[in-house]
Protein backbone atom coordinates (compact mmCIF):
# COMPACT_ATOMS: atom_id res chain seq x y z
CA UNK A 1 0.00 0.00 0.00
CA UNK A 2 2.38 2.53 1.14
CA UNK A 3 5.70 1.44 -1.18
CA UNK A 4 3.88 0.37 -4.62
CA UNK A 5 0.53 2.40 -4.71
CA UNK A 6 1.70 5.04 -2.56
CA UNK A 7 -0.63 5.69 -0.03
CA UNK A 8 1.13 6.97 3.55
CA UNK A 9 -1.95 6.03 5.18
CA UNK A 10 -4.85 3.76 4.97
CA UNK A 11 -7.84 1.68 6.88
CA UNK A 12 -7.90 -2.33 6.95
CA UNK A 13 -10.56 -4.52 7.26
CA UNK A 14 -11.01 -7.90 8.39
CA UNK A 15 -12.45 -11.06 9.32
CA UNK A 16 -11.63 -14.71 10.83
CA UNK A 17 -7.73 -14.54 9.15
CA UNK A 18 -8.46 -11.46 7.72
CA UNK A 19 -9.00 -9.86 11.08
CA UNK A 20 -5.68 -11.14 12.36
CA UNK A 21 -4.08 -9.82 9.62
CA UNK A 22 -5.78 -6.54 10.51
CA UNK A 23 -4.99 -6.57 13.93
CA UNK A 24 -1.20 -7.17 12.83
CA UNK A 25 -1.18 -4.09 10.59
CA UNK A 26 -2.35 -2.19 13.21
CA UNK A 27 0.27 -3.47 16.08
CA UNK A 28 3.42 -3.18 13.65
CA UNK A 29 2.47 0.05 11.47
CA UNK A 30 0.21 2.16 13.54
CA UNK A 31 1.47 5.36 11.83
CA UNK A 32 0.06 3.94 8.84
CA UNK A 33 -2.94 2.72 9.71
CA UNK A 34 -5.60 5.17 10.13
CA UNK A 35 -8.61 2.83 11.53
CA UNK A 36 -9.23 -0.89 11.80
CA UNK A 37 -12.92 -2.45 10.82
CA UNK A 38 -13.03 -6.30 12.35
CA UNK A 39 -15.71 -8.75 12.83
CA UNK A 40 -14.35 -10.50 15.49
CA UNK A 41 -10.97 -10.24 17.48
CA UNK A 42 -10.10 -13.88 17.60
CA UNK A 43 -11.12 -16.04 20.37
CA UNK A 44 -9.47 -14.44 23.67
CA UNK A 45 -7.17 -17.65 25.55
CA UNK A 46 -6.67 -14.90 27.39
CA UNK A 47 -9.84 -14.50 29.25
CA UNK A 48 -10.30 -18.09 29.30
CA UNK A 49 -7.25 -18.51 30.88
CA UNK A 50 -7.54 -16.61 33.79
CA UNK A 51 -7.84 -18.06 37.05
CA UNK A 52 -10.04 -15.16 39.23
CA UNK A 53 -13.32 -14.75 38.19
CA UNK A 54 -14.29 -12.56 40.74
CA UNK A 55 -14.31 -9.05 38.30
CA UNK A 56 -15.44 -10.52 35.25
CA UNK A 57 -18.65 -9.02 33.66
CA UNK A 58 -21.66 -11.39 33.17
CA UNK A 59 -20.59 -11.34 29.53
CA UNK A 60 -17.68 -12.54 29.70
CA UNK A 61 -18.62 -15.28 31.82
CA UNK A 62 -21.52 -15.97 29.35
CA UNK A 63 -18.12 -15.86 26.79
CA UNK A 64 -15.96 -18.51 28.70
CA UNK A 65 -19.08 -20.63 29.10
CA UNK A 66 -19.81 -20.64 24.98
CA UNK A 67 -16.26 -20.99 24.16
CA UNK A 68 -16.06 -24.18 25.88
CA UNK A 69 -19.26 -25.67 24.55
CA UNK A 70 -17.82 -24.59 20.96
CA UNK A 71 -14.16 -26.15 21.62
CA UNK A 72 -15.76 -29.28 23.27
CA UNK A 73 -17.91 -29.35 19.94
CA UNK A 74 -16.40 -27.76 17.07
CA UNK A 75 -12.78 -27.41 17.12
CA UNK A 76 -11.35 -31.18 16.00
CA UNK A 77 -10.47 -29.03 13.29
CA UNK A 78 -8.43 -26.60 14.26
CA UNK A 79 -6.32 -29.59 16.32
CA UNK A 80 -6.05 -31.44 13.42
CA UNK A 81 -4.91 -28.54 10.79
CA UNK A 82 -2.19 -27.29 13.74
CA UNK A 83 -0.97 -30.57 14.37
CA UNK A 84 -1.14 -32.89 10.57
CA UNK A 85 -2.22 -30.73 7.93
CA UNK A 86 -0.34 -33.24 5.90
CA UNK A 87 -2.22 -36.32 6.76
CA UNK A 88 -5.54 -34.71 6.69
CA UNK A 89 -4.32 -32.97 3.07
CA UNK A 90 -3.91 -36.69 1.61
CA UNK A 91 -7.45 -37.27 2.44
CA UNK A 92 -9.19 -34.54 1.14
CA UNK A 93 -7.06 -34.21 -2.06
CA UNK A 94 -8.36 -37.73 -2.70
CA UNK A 95 -11.83 -37.44 -2.68
CA UNK A 96 -13.81 -34.24 -3.72
CA UNK A 97 -16.76 -35.69 -1.43
CA UNK A 98 -14.59 -35.66 1.32
CA UNK A 99 -13.32 -31.62 0.85
CA UNK A 100 -16.27 -30.68 0.35
CA UNK A 101 -17.92 -32.04 3.42
CA UNK A 102 -14.92 -30.80 5.68
CA UNK A 103 -15.56 -26.85 4.11
CA UNK A 104 -19.61 -27.53 3.76
CA UNK A 105 -19.97 -28.26 7.50
CA UNK A 106 -18.16 -24.97 8.31
CA UNK A 107 -20.75 -23.22 6.51
CA UNK A 108 -23.67 -25.02 8.28
CA UNK A 109 -22.61 -24.52 11.80
CA UNK A 110 -21.41 -20.96 11.34
CA UNK A 111 -23.94 -19.22 9.28
CA UNK A 112 -27.50 -18.25 10.30
CA UNK A 113 -27.75 -20.39 13.41
CA UNK A 114 -30.80 -22.21 11.68
CA UNK A 115 -28.93 -25.56 9.75
CA UNK A 116 -30.11 -24.36 6.45
CA UNK A 117 -27.27 -23.89 4.12
CA UNK A 118 -28.85 -22.78 1.25
CA UNK A 119 -31.06 -20.06 3.19
CA UNK A 120 -27.73 -18.25 3.50
CA UNK A 121 -25.49 -19.04 0.39
CA UNK A 122 -26.72 -19.79 -3.12
CA UNK A 123 -25.25 -23.41 -3.90
CA UNK A 124 -23.15 -22.09 -6.53
CA UNK A 125 -21.02 -20.10 -4.03
CA UNK A 126 -20.74 -22.86 -2.22
CA UNK A 127 -19.23 -25.20 -4.42
CA UNK A 128 -17.26 -22.30 -6.31
CA UNK A 129 -15.49 -21.86 -2.43
CA UNK A 130 -15.34 -25.84 -2.77
CA UNK A 131 -13.54 -25.64 -6.60
CA UNK A 132 -10.80 -23.10 -5.15
CA UNK A 133 -9.28 -25.71 -3.04
CA UNK A 134 -9.73 -28.91 -5.54
CA UNK A 135 -8.83 -27.14 -8.39
CA UNK A 136 -6.08 -25.37 -7.09
CA UNK A 137 -4.73 -28.40 -4.97
CA UNK A 138 -4.28 -25.95 -2.39
CA UNK A 139 -5.62 -28.16 1.06
CA UNK A 140 -2.44 -29.09 2.17
CA UNK A 141 -1.02 -25.32 2.44
CA UNK A 142 -4.41 -24.08 3.33
CA UNK A 143 -4.37 -26.12 6.48
CA UNK A 144 -0.65 -25.73 7.16
CA UNK A 145 -1.17 -22.01 8.03
CA UNK A 146 -2.53 -23.38 11.12
CA UNK A 147 0.46 -25.16 12.12
CA UNK A 148 2.74 -22.28 10.85
CA UNK A 149 0.58 -19.62 12.85
CA UNK A 150 0.64 -21.46 16.43
CA UNK A 151 4.69 -21.90 15.62
CA UNK A 152 6.05 -18.73 14.27
CA UNK A 153 3.38 -16.04 15.08
CA UNK A 154 5.06 -13.01 17.30
CA UNK A 155 2.35 -11.64 19.92
CA UNK A 156 0.37 -9.07 19.41
CA UNK A 157 0.94 -6.03 20.63
CA UNK A 158 -1.76 -3.34 21.85
CA UNK A 159 -2.58 -0.60 19.56
CA UNK A 160 -3.96 2.94 19.69
CA UNK A 161 -5.34 2.61 16.52
CA UNK A 162 -9.31 3.63 16.38
CA UNK A 163 -11.35 -0.04 16.27
CA UNK A 164 -14.65 -0.61 14.84
CA UNK A 165 -16.56 -4.07 15.60
CA UNK A 166 -19.40 -5.54 14.41
CA UNK A 167 -20.83 -8.38 16.06
CA UNK A 168 -22.88 -11.28 14.11
CA UNK A 169 -25.40 -13.41 16.58
CA UNK A 170 -23.95 -16.54 14.35
CA UNK A 171 -20.68 -16.38 14.61
CA UNK A 172 -18.26 -18.84 16.40
CA UNK A 173 -17.63 -16.50 19.27
CA UNK A 174 -18.87 -13.42 19.12
CA UNK A 175 -16.50 -11.13 22.02
CA UNK A 176 -17.79 -9.58 25.18
CA UNK A 177 -17.68 -5.50 24.54
CA UNK A 178 -16.56 -5.13 27.42
CA UNK A 179 -13.11 -7.26 26.91
CA UNK A 180 -12.93 -5.13 23.58
CA UNK A 181 -13.05 -1.83 25.45
CA UNK A 182 -10.47 -3.09 27.79
CA UNK A 183 -7.85 -3.94 25.47
CA UNK A 184 -8.93 -2.12 21.88
CA UNK A 185 -9.26 1.50 21.19
CA UNK A 186 -12.86 0.39 20.16
CA UNK A 187 -14.58 3.51 18.67
CA UNK A 188 -17.63 2.14 17.10
CA UNK A 189 -19.55 -1.40 17.76
CA UNK A 190 -22.21 -3.08 16.03
CA UNK A 191 -24.70 -5.78 16.77
CA UNK A 192 -25.96 -7.07 13.50
CA UNK A 193 -29.57 -8.60 13.93
CA UNK A 194 -28.55 -11.71 11.47
CA UNK A 195 -25.41 -13.01 10.41
CA UNK A 196 -22.32 -15.93 11.13
CA UNK A 197 -18.71 -15.85 10.43
CA UNK A 198 -19.05 -15.88 6.77
CA UNK A 199 -19.82 -12.18 7.64
CA UNK A 200 -19.09 -10.78 4.21
CA UNK A 201 -20.36 -13.78 1.75
CA UNK A 202 -23.54 -14.23 3.77
CA UNK A 203 -24.42 -10.59 4.68
CA UNK A 204 -22.75 -8.94 2.12
CA UNK A 205 -25.18 -5.30 2.21
CA UNK A 206 -24.90 -5.10 6.00
CA UNK A 207 -21.15 -6.00 6.44
CA UNK A 208 -20.23 -3.49 3.83
CA UNK A 209 -22.77 -0.57 5.05
CA UNK A 210 -21.28 -1.33 8.87
CA UNK A 211 -17.54 -0.87 7.04
CA UNK A 212 -18.80 2.74 4.79
CA UNK A 213 -20.08 4.16 8.42
CA UNK A 214 -17.06 3.85 10.40
CA UNK A 215 -14.22 4.70 7.88
CA UNK A 216 -16.46 7.29 6.50
CA UNK A 217 -15.04 9.33 9.66
CA UNK A 218 -11.34 8.90 8.46
CA UNK A 219 -11.78 9.19 4.74
CA UNK A 220 -10.15 13.13 4.68
CA UNK A 221 -7.18 12.19 6.52
CA UNK A 222 -6.22 9.38 4.45
CA UNK A 223 -3.72 10.01 1.51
Amino acid sequence: MTEVLGYQSFCAAGGDIGSGITRYLASLYPSHIRAIHLTDVGILRELLSLKDTEYMTKEEQLYRSRASAWFAEESAYMALQATRPRTLAYALNDSPAGLAAWITEKYVAWSGGDGDLFSHFSPEDILTNISLYWLTDSTETAAAMYRQNARTLPALTTTSVPVGLCCFPSDILPPPKSWVEKHYNLCHWTEMPRGGHFAAMEEPALYAEDVKLFFRTYRSAIG
